[in-house]
C-alpha cells in the first residue's frame, strides 16, 4: 500500500480539504453521499470501539470498578486490583534480618502489547493533583513512566527518573542553588533529598520506589531472569502477573460485543470477517490491537463500498430523497423493497426503510437469544456428565474454534439444536427442572424491552415449572422431558432465522463479503515486484510513460533485464544489456533537447548557419562527451552498480560462491 503525502508550501495556510473516496457505485449515490456515511461510519464505530476498549465511566477505587466498563477493562480488572493493591502494600510487611533491603518489582507479562492495562494501573495510582496541604500520608502513589528512549544509558534513565518526581512544582517549590555546590540531576541523592522533605518516615526504605514492568517476553523463563545475573536478582522481590490472552480473550471480545443481549451494535459482522479474524488471530497477530484493526476495516470497508449504508442509523428526509441526484439512489431502493413499485410514494418507501431496520434488528436478537440458550444448555449437558455437542473440551475458545459463531450466522446451527432437544426430552424430572430454572433465570436476566417481547416464551417455561410432576412417575416425566425437547427444539428454531431473509440486510450486515486482508497483511513481493515493472503507475498521469524500456529507472532497466534471465545471470552480460539501454536513453534525451533548443530559437536565427567556431565547439563537445568519454563510462558503470546493489538489498539475487562473474536468480514465474 502507498500512502501519498500531499506537500504544502506554506504551513500557515490553511489545509486543503481532501475528497473522500467515492463508492464503487457513485452512480447511484446521494448528494453529498460520502460525507454522511462517514459520519455513519464514525457513529457505528465509535459505538462498538466504546464497548470493547474505551471506558464510559471511572470509578475512583482500585478494586470497585463501575460496571459500565469496556470488556478489556473488565477482563483486566482483577489483575489490576492485585496490582494497585501490591504497590500500595509493597513496604507493609518487609521480611527483617536480610543482608540488603529488597527493591519491590511488579512485572505484567503482556505478549499481545497492549497498554491499556498500564492505564488502568496508572488510573488508580497517580495523583497529579497532589498539594501540599494535603494529607500526603493518605495520597496515593506518584507515578513515572520510562520509555524505552529514555532507557539509552544510566545516565539518561537516571536524569528520567529522578527529575520526572523531582520536577513536579504542585508539590514541593523548586529551590534555585548553584550550580557549584548542587547534585547532578542524575544523582539519586537528588530525589532522597526530595522525599525527605516531602515526608519522613522510620518504618520504609529511604526512598520506597517500586518498579511496574511490562514484558512482551513470555513468562517462563522472564526476560528479568534471562538478561540479570543471580547477584542482581537477589536484590529484586519480582511478583509476576499474566495478562489473560489467547483465543479465549478474542472469544469473549466478539460475544460480547456482537453476540450479547445487553448491547446491540449498529453493523452485525458475517461468518467471513469471523473466519479471517479467528484465523489472523491464531496464524499471525495474537494481539487484542490486532484483532480491534480487522474490526474497523471491516466497518470501513462496508460504508465505503455500499451507498446504501447511509441509511444505517436514520433514513434521509422526503425532500432529500426528492432531489433529482437521488433518483438512482431510490432506484436500487426500490430494487430490493419487496411490492414496490416506481409509483410507490416517497413516504411509503421511508416508512418501508425504518420497517426493514426494526425487522433486522429485532432479528439480530433473536439470534443472540439463540446463542444464549444453545450455550446454556451445552454448559448444563457438560456440568452434569453429558457429551453435549462435544465442542472440544481442550479447546480455549470453543465458539471460535469450532466454528459456532460462524454457524450461528449461515444458519448451520439446526443438527445441534436438534441433538440438544434429543437429550432435553431424556432428562430425568430433577435435572428438567434445574435446566428450566436456569432457562427462566436466563429469560428474567434480560434487558427489560427484550424480556416483554420473549414473555410468551417465559410464560411457557414457567408453566413447565409448574406442570413438573411431584411424585416418581416414569411416563408422566418422560412425556413432560419429550413435550419441553419439542418446544425447545421449535423455539430455537424459530430464533435462527437467516439474516439476509430481511430486505435490505446487507445495510447493516457484512454477510459473505470478502474481508479487504490485502490493507491488512499487503504482499510485499507482489507490490515490490509491481513497483520495478510498472513504477509510474502510482502517479495520477503516468500516460503510458514505461510504454519504452530506456525510459524507466536504472533499476527497473536492470530488473527487466533479470527477468529475461536464466536460473545463473552472468554480471557482465547482464551489465553490457543494461549499458546498451542506458545509451539508447542518453541519445533519446539528447534527441529531445536539441528539439527544445530549436523551438527556442527565433525564426531568423533557426535558419542561419552555424559559423566556424561553433561547428567546432559542438564537435569537441561530441568527442570529449561522447561514447567512448572515460567519463561517461564510469557513469554507466557507477549506475549499474547502484541499481544491482538495490536488487541485491530488495533480495532479487544470490550470490553463490561458485563463478564469481555470476549471481543465481531467486524469483520466478514474474508476469508482467
Amino acid at each position: 500500500a502507498v500512502f501519498f503525502i500531499p506537500f504544502e508550501d506554506n504551513d500557515n495556510e490553511q489545509n486543503v480539504e481532501i475528497p473522500l473516496p467515492k463508492s464503487l457505485h457513485n452512480d447511484r449515490d446521494l448528494l453529498n453521499g460520502e460525507k454522511l456515511r462517514l459520519d455513519a461510519y464514525m457513529a457505528a464505530w465509535k459505538k462498538c470501539i466504546s464497548r470493547v476498549k474505551v471506558r464510559t465511566t471511572c470509578a475512583f477505587m482500585c478494586i470497585n470498578f463501575d460496571d459500565r466498563q469496556s470488556i478489556i477493562e473488565t477482563l483486566h480488572a482483577p489483575i489490576v486490583a492485585e496490582v494497585v493493591q501490591q504497590v500500595h502494600t509493597a513496604y507493609d510487611n518487609v521480611l527483617t534480618g536480610l543482608p540488603y533491603p529488597e527493591l519491590p518489582v511488579i512485572t505484567i507479562t503482556n505478549p499481545t502489547c497492549d497498554t491499556g492495562i498500564l492505564d488502568q494501573i496508572t488510573a488508580h495510582t497517580n495523583s497529579s493533583n497532589l498539594d501540599i496541604s494535603e494529607d500526603l500520608f493518605n495520597a496515593t502513589a506518584l507515578t513515572v513512566h520510562l520509555y524505552p528512549s529514555d532507557c539509552v544509558n544510566l545516565t539518561t534513565v537516571m536524569k528520567a527518573l529522578i527529575g520526572g518526581f523531582v520536577e513536579r512544582d504542585h508539590i514541593l517549590e523548586r529551590v534555585k542553588g548553584r550550580s557549584a555546590v548542587s547534585l547532578a540531576n542524575y544523582d539519586i541523592e537528588v530525589l532522597a533529598a526530595w522525599y525527605a522533605a516531602l515526608r519522613e518516615t522510620l518504618y520504609v526504605a529511604r526512598l520506597p520506589l517500586v518498579f511496574l514492568l511490562a514484558l512482551s517476553s513470555p513468562a517462563s523463563p522472564s526476560y528479568l531472569h534471562t538478561t540479570y545475573p543471580r547477584s542482581t536478582l537477589a536484590l529484586l522481590r519480582v511478583r509476576n502477573y499474566d495478562i489473560p490472552s489467547g483465543p479465549q480473550v478474542l472469544q469473549e471480545v466478539l460475544v460480547k460485543t456482537f453476540f450479547d443481549l445487553e448491547f446491540e451494535p449498529d453493523i452485525m459482522i458475517g461468518p467471513t470477517v469471523l473466519t479471517f479474524l479467528a484465523e489472523y488471530h491464531s496464524r499471525h497477530n495474537a494481539s487484542l490491537d490486532g484483532a480491534i484493526t480487522i474490526l474497523q476495516l471491516a466497518h470501513l470497508k462496508h460504508f465505503s463500498a455500499e451507498p446504501l449504508t447511509v441509511l444505517v442509523n436514520s433514513t434521509p428526509e422526503q425532500e432529500t430523497l426528492d432531489l433529482p441526484a437521488s433518483i438512482l439512489f431510490l432506484g436500487s431502493l426500490l430494487s430490493r423493497l419487496p411490492d414496490s413499485t416506481t409509483t410507490t410514494p416517497t413516504d411509503h418507501i421511508i416508512a418501508s426503510i425504518d420497517a426493514a431496520r426494526t425487522a433486522f434488528r429485532t432479528r439480530a436478537r433473536h439470534v443472540r437469544i439463540a446463542l444464549g440458550l444453545v450455550r446454556l444448555a451445552q454448559g448444563f449437558m457438560a456440568q452434569n456428565g453429558y457429551k453435549g455437542l462435544g465442542w472440544s473440551p481442550e479447546a480455549q475458545a470453543p465458539l471460535l474454534g469450532d466454528g459456532v459463531l460462524v454457524d450461528v450466522l449461515a444458519g448451520g446451527l439446526g443438527a445441534d439444536v436438534k441433538f440438544l432437544g434429543a437429550l432435553v426430552k431424556k432428562l430425568p424430572r430433577a435435572q428438567l427442572g434445574e435446566m428450566l430454572q436456569a432457562i427462566h433465570a436466563y429469560f428474567n436476566d434480560m434487558p427489560g424491552e427484550m424480556r416483554a417481547d420473549e414473555e410468551e416464551a417465559r410464560m411457557r417455561v414457567v408453566f413447565s415449572i409448574n406442570a413438573l410432576p411431584h411424585k416418581v412417575d416414569v411416563k408422566e416425566e418422560r412425556e413432560m422431558a419429550v413435550g419441553v425437547g419439542e418446544w425447545f427444539v421449535e423455539y430455537l428454531n424459530g430464533l435462527l432465522s437467516p439474516l439476509e431473509d430481511i430486505p435490505l440486510w446487507d445495510i447493516w450486515y457484512t454477510g459473505l463479503v470478502p474481508f479487504p486482508a490485502e490493507l491488512l497483511n499487503p504482499s510485499l513481493r507482489a507490490s515490490i515486484v509491481a513497483g520495478l515493472l510498472q513504477p509510474y503507475d502510482f502517479t495520477d498521469n503516468h500516460n503510458g510513460e514505461a510504454s519504452e524500456l530506456w525510459k524507466l529507472p536504472d533499476t527497473c532497466i536492470l530488473f527487466r533485464r533479470y527477468l529475461d534471465s536464466g536460473r545463473m545471470v552472468n554480471v557482465y552480460d547482464w551489465f553490457e544489456a543494461f549499458r546498451l539501454e542506458v545509451e539508447t536513453q542518453r541519445a533519446e534525451l539528447r534527441k529531445k533537447n536539441r528539439k527544445q533548443k530549436m523551438g527556442s530559437l527565433s525564426p531568423a536565427k533557426r535558419g542561419r548557419k552555424p559559423k566556424g567556431k561553433q561547428v567546432e565547439k559542438e564537435v569537441v563537445e561530441e568527442e570529449e562527451d561522447g561514447d567512448g568519454g572515460e567519463q561517461w563510462k564510469l557513469e554507466v558503470q557507477a549506475r549499474f552498480m547502484r541499481a544491482l546493489q538495490e536488487l541485491d538489498y530488495l533480495g532479487f539475487i544470490k550470490h553463490t560462491g561458485r563463478k564469481a562473474d555470476h549471481v543465481q536468480r531467486v524469483v520466478y514465474d514474474m508476469h508482467e
